[in-house]
């Protein structure tokens, strides 16, 4: 499995930044341009602390469109990454791949992460049938 793009919402200096990757990867730049906070941002993604610091937030959390998050698509998945527990995120539109999201968002007073997973085919019979011509459904779980 090899990470094929980053989004990067609210966090440090990043507003909203998407990075695709190749096999080969750098990060380039002058000081103090965010470099950095894009690993921080992986580290996070990765760990699964809610540990936050006020530094980390770029917004205020004062809305509940005030989140953190960290998007990242994988693809190149092996034959047991496929069919084992990941199976149902994986995502022939990817490559096949999947895309998984942490978001950190403030929840009766506390800061809280959640990861979803990005599903193709829905469960819920009424989201498979025929709604407005569109046959496939998309959603975060």
């Amino acid at each position: 499995m090899k990470i094929k793009e980053v989004y990067i919402e609210n966090f440090r200096s990043i507003d909203k930044l998407r990075i695709e990757c190749t096999d080969f990867a750098i990060l380039v730049g002058k000081n103090s341009v965010g470099k950095s906070n894009v690993l921080l941002a992986l580290d996070l993604f990765f760990n699964i602390s809610d540990r936050i610091l006020a530094e980390d937030m770029f917004c205020s959390f004062s809305s509940s469109r005030d989140n953190i998050v960290i998007e990242l698509t994988f693809n190149n998945l092996t034959a047991p990454e496929k069919t084992g527990r990941l199976r149902k995120y994986v995502c022939s539109s990817l490559g096949p791949g999947i895309k998984v999201r942490k978001t950190v968002g403030r929840v009766e007073g506390k800061l809280k992460s959640r990861y979803q997973g990005w599903v193709e085919e829905p469960k819920p019979e009424w989201l498979k049938s025929d709604f407005k011509g569109y046959r496939r459904q998309a959603y975060w779980q």
